[in-house]
This record gives structure tokens, sequence and C-alpha cells, in this order.
């Protein structure tokens, strides 16, 4: 403490009050901005604690203006130790939140995305509609990001090889068409919570159509908890992207309006990386490995791929020049019939 008040100090700190929105109808926030202000206060703060209710935090936590016209300087949150286990649900923000910040990362996946990499885009909480377009609404303010700004963004991205796409927010329908149309992706899925002219429903700790779609694809609700059912309906031994919104959809709040949309087979597009390319098969499904290793230990599984991966390269090498060779004699034949049967011939 003395270390704290000898660097307040030299900081040059003017008094002004630093305003903690305390809520007091959530358990397990109610003693932290009380402990939080007198350690303050021992440094050398004066401190403003505002008892208000979460809701009030959660709308209030939008502003950046100063104390003095409505804003905060500081407020408490927390995760179950369920909610960030698992690295699929863990959350941490390291970005502001802004319009300009998300489109800076779509930005930087113009030079990072190759042509066999998959690329996931979760989007949840709010979302609005302003009569012509349905929206995403950023920090500050609830500044808006359009359909065709997000979309228009993806647009500018490498060709890469599989879009998932999951939002949550109200009127998110309203992305799919845009989303569908304007990916650079051999493959592309979208699932959205609602239709476009409707609401989606939320929760004080999870919004339902998110955690039901991650929880499809991670196998177990956010408290380790077993699934209504299980969503891979293939026995493929992976979870697709059609499979996991079709879990959410049968488990589905009233409230929503699930849609789904894809173009050229990106229902079928997974979690997870294909090890043997060519044909885009993934190693486990190509082997059967799981007939000759039953539920095998994920972490087991990761090393012992790792230590086979040179023996695996080598054949990939051996075999890949006859393998893109029978690719696209198979996708010619293909594509033949595919146009006769669209002809009617």
């Amino acid at each position: 403490m003395a270390e704290a008040k000898k660097l307040l100090a030299e900081s040059g700190y003017d008094g002004t009050p630093v305003v903690v929105m305390a809520p007091g109808d959530v358990v397990t926030l109610k003693a932290q901005p009380i402990v939080a202000a007198q350690l303050l206060r021992n440094a050398g703060f004066k401190v403003d604690v505002q008892a208000t209710d979460w809701q009030t935090v959660v709308t209030r936590r939008a502003s950046q203006k100063p104390p003095k016209e409505g804003g905060w300087n500081m407020f408490f949150t927390n995760w179950a130790a369920a909610d960030v286990v698992d690295p699929i649900v863990n959350l941490p923000v390291n970005g502001k939140g802004s319009k300009a910040d998300l489109l800076a990362a779509l930005d930087t996946l113009k030079k990072k995305l190759k042509p066999d990499d998959s690329l996931l885009i979760h989007t949840n909480n709010h979302g609005g509609h302003n009569g012509t377009e349905s929206d995403l609404c950023c920090y500050p303010n609830w500044d808006s990001l359009g359909v065709a700004a997000f979309t228009n963004k993806l647009a500018e991205l490498p060709r890469f090889r599989c879009l998932m796409v999951m939002m949550e927010q109200c009127h998110s329908g309203g992305f799919n068409s845009s989303v569908i149309s304007k990916s650079t992706a051999d493959y592309t899925s979208i699932a959205s919570a609602c239709v476009e002219l409707n609401n989606s429903n939320g929760g004080a700790h999870f919004d339902p159509f998110a955690r039901d779609w991650i929880a499809a694809m991670t196998g177990n609700d956010p408290y380790g908890n077993a699934l209504a059912h299980d969503p891979d309906t293939n026995n493929n031994g992976r979870v697709s992207a059609r499979e996991a919104f079709d879990y959410a959809d049968s488990v589905h709040d009233p409230f929503d309006t699930p849609v789904f949309s894809q173009k050229n087979g990106g229902s079928a597009c997974w979690l997870g990386e294909d090890l043997v390319r060519p044909f885009r098969i993934p190693l486990w499904e190509n082997l059967n490995i799981w007939k000759f290793w039953p539920e095998p230990d994920p972490l087991d599984l990761e090393r012992r791929v790792a230590s086979v991966m040179p023996q695996i390269e080598e054949v990939i090498r051996e075999f890949e020049p006859r393998i893109t060779s029978l690719q696209e004699e198979y996708e010619n034949k293909m594509t033949t019939i595919l146009k006769k049967a669209a002809k009617g011939t």
C-alpha cells in the first residue's frame, strides 16, 4: 500500500472522485466494489460508490462520457470457472468493441488468411434495425455497424476455405443473405438467433441461442452438464455448423426464431483441423480412428498426432500430385453431371 500511495502522489492526482458502480442485486458482485473502494481510499483516492442494479450497470457501461456527464470509472464483473475453462467459450476482451476496432480486426485478416484456413465470427448481445437493414451495436454509445458495411469488409478478404458465422444479437437474421453472397470462402454458413425483424432473447449470464450453439460444439453446457441430446447426428465424431445450429434450434427459447443459411456445403464446416487436405477429408474420418481408439482423450490424441506429423506430411507429399489430378477429374465429371441435371437433360 505504501508503494501505491507513493505512485499516486507522483502521478499528480487532483482529487477527482473515482466513480465505482456497485450493483446490489447480484450476490456474487455485491462485495467486490465495496472492498475495492476501501482499498482505493487507503491508497489516497477519493471514491464515489454509486449503488445501483445490474441492468443499470449494463446500460451505463456503454457510455464513455466523463462521470459527471453520466459516465463511470470502474465496475466489477466475474466469470465462473466453467465459463472460461474451455478455450471455445473463454471470452477474454482485448479490444475496445468499437466499430472501428471490429473493422480493423477484419482488415488484419487480409494478410493472415490462407487458402486452407477456417474463420469463425461470433457476435453477441445487442443489434438493431434502421428500417432498411440490421446492424450490430458497438461501443461507444451504441454506434451501429450495418449489414452492408460489415459484409463489404468480408468481401475484401482473400479466398480461404471455410467461414462460419454465428450471430446472437437482435435482428441478426438480416445479415444472413449478405454474408452468404459476399463471403470469399469456399464454404460458408451463418446461424442467427432470429429472423431479420425480430429481437432475440437475452439472459443474465448467457444469451440462450449462443449458449446452446456453443454447447453443441463443446459437448456440454457452460457448467459441464450433459446436453439434452447428442448434436452429432451423423455420428462422425465431430459437430458441424449445421448440427450445432440444429441442436440450438431444437432447444431454443420460445422467444427466438433461429435461421440458418449456407452455400457450397458450408453447413459441414466444423471447428477443427483437416490434416489430409487434398480431398478435404479429416484424418479422423478418413482413417476411422474411433474404430481403433474409442473415445480418445483430446490432449493425448493431439500429442500422438503431433508425434507422427512428419510421416503424415511425407505421405501427403508422395500422394498429393496423384490426388490433385484425381480431384480435378472428379470435379470435372461431377460438374458435367450437375449441369445436365440443371438443364433437365
